[in-house]
């Protein structure tokens, strides 16, 4: 079976919260990604395409497929953190490298551990079963 696996140390995910934010220009509200998403968005991009090159001919194996996703989040405090801010930020910087949409996700799996570790590992692979979607 064909996986796409990363693990990031030292990588702050910032939560959904703290991704966007708003600026209010005349009476319009315009959305932009914050410093810190920006920086976020720049590494993981960076690491993804390393390891597309290294371990995937430069290319996602599975771009359009219906897909699976298992995300291991690690946090170096104890304050709350509600995984799914979390995931949404790592999907929605995955769509349009590894992914087309994050629509193709039919399955994920999301976990917390509190420690001295702060980062994600990602395991990504091809959904292998049923889903009331029919064929993709």
């Amino acid at each position: 079976m064909n996986e796409f696996k990363l693990e990031l140390s030292n990588v702050k995910v910032p939560s959904v919260n703290h991704y966007l934010g708003e600026r209010v220009v005349g009476k319009i509200v315009m959305k932009y990604l914050t410093k810190e998403a920006k920086e976020f968005k720049a590494t993981f991009d960076e690491e993804i395409r390393k390891e597309l090159v290294k371990n995937h001919n430069n290319s996602s194996p599975f771009y359009l497929d219906r897909l699976e996703v298992n995300l291991k989040l690690y946090f170096n405090n104890r304050r709350k953190h509600d995984v799914e801010n979390y995931s949404k930020v790592v999907l929605d910087t995955m769509q349009g490298i590894l992914f087309k949409d994050d629509s193709q996700v039919i399955k994920i799996t999301e976990e917390k551990f509190y420690g001295d570790r702060e980062g994600f590992d990602l395991v990504l692979r091809p959904y292998s079963g049923e889903s009331t979607w029919g064929s993709w």
